[in-house]
């Protein structure tokens, strides 16, 4: 007998719950529990259900930053004590943790989206059902962090069967299941290759979306690999064919006017609803994927031929001259090194930090600790 009113009213005060250093865990937990019970309620509604998904992100998100340590970081001790990882979590965290499944939001972002694709524009304006799958594509990408890295092949199983190059959902698919991998096993699908058959579903430049957010998998797998607290080792995540390859694509994409001057084709393979997967954009994890792959270079040197560094020196000065002149590139070149700049400020930062202290190896450190 939950009206929509009442559960409005409900979401809007738990929001105020925040202190979750001296509110009791077991409370925040609860709160969750019973937000994911509501969100696979049909009876109430998508808009309401779109409220508990929100307010779930946020709790989930609010435990996870408050009770494990940031990844790199070494965990709080104390009054604030952090577990190391997700996996450490104690209970009552653990058993949300075991709650929470990514196969439930699969379903319940296939079934919202499934009859609402159209060619072209839509026809009328986004319904409450597509901006449920809106806020349930982001509940995917914070499940991530909560999923065992075990259940990656899983993961792949149930999504790499549609991944059809013929049909319009491909986009929409491969993004749904770069959201829902775990960050753990990232390295194990750029090790035996099968990134690079997702990443050749679609022919180059056909969906510029499609071909920059593939690099999500790399990203994630270099910081894992600089957070390990192992040495750094001396090749990069990416084989060097490979790696110019990536740069390339992240120049086309950037619509920078030094190619052949022809223009990406039309998304023929997006869907209207590509929204509810594709927000954002994608420079973030360029960046990130750069910014972690760089190594220590002592000061007055120069920058080896074959590292990282000299590639990014090469994509630097291909948007020098895009940075005087105004263009369709402008937005591109702006957002992609302001991305740069603020991941490598959280590096940087990070591996400075001396309490709690990074766990980033020594070899790692791109400028020494305060």
């Amino acid at each position: 007998d939950l009206t929509p009113g009442l559960l409005a009213w409900a979401i809007r005060r738990l929001e105020r719950l925040r202190d979750y250093g001296r509110e009791p865990v077991a409370l925040h937990t609860g709160i969750a529990v019973e937000l994911w019970r509501l969100l696979q309620e049909p009876s109430i509604g998508f808009r309401a259900r779109r409220q508990c998904v929100t307010a779930l992100c946020g709790k989930l998100r609010g435990l996870r930053k408050q009770f494990a340590a940031a990844r790199g970081m070494r965990p709080y001790e104390g009054a604030h004590a952090q577990a190391v990882s997700i996996a450490d979590l104690p209970e009552p965290l653990a058993g949300l943790r075991a709650l929470l499944s990514w196969r439930t939001v699969q379903d319940l972002l296939l079934g919202s989206l499934e009859g609402n694709s159209h060619r072209g524009a839509p026809a009328e304006p986004p319904s409450n059902a597509e901006h449920f799958a809106e806020s349930l594509a982001t509940l995917v990408n914070e499940i991530r962090h909560w999923t065992a890295a075990a259940e990656a092949e899983e993961v792949v199983a149930s999504l790499a069967q549609w991944l059809d190059p013929s049909q319009r959902s491909v986009v929409l698919l491969s993004r749904l299941m770069l959201m829902a991998l775990p960050t753990e096993a990232s390295a194990r699908f750029i090790e035996d290759g099968r990134i690079f058959e997702w990443w050749e579903l679609l022919p180059r430049g056909a969906n510029p979306r499609f071909s920059l957010m593939w690099i999500a998998l790399p990203a994630r797998a270099a910081k894992v690999r600089w957070a390990s607290g192992n040495p750094r080792p001396p090749d990069l995540i990416l084989p060097s064919g490979r790696l110019s390859a990536v740069m390339d694509i992240v120049a086309g994409s950037m619509c920078l006017p030094v190619d052949d001057g022809k223009s990406a084709s039309l998304d023929i393979w997006a869907d209207d609803c590509q929204w509810a997967f594709l927000g954002g954009t994608l420079y973030r994890l360029v960046a990130k994927f750069i910014v972690y792959s760089l190594e220590p270079i002592p000061s007055g040197q120069s920058f080896p031929v074959d590292s990282l560094w000299a590639t990014l020196e090469l994509l630097c000065r291909r948007l020098t001259p895009c940075m005087i002149h105004t263009g369709a590139w402008t937005w591109h070149v702006r957002t992609f090194l302001y991305e740069l700049i603020r991941c490598y400020y959280v590096r940087a930062c990070r591996e400075r930090f001396t309490t709690p202290g990074c766990r980033a190896h020594a070899s790692f450190h791109l400028t020494p600790a305060c």
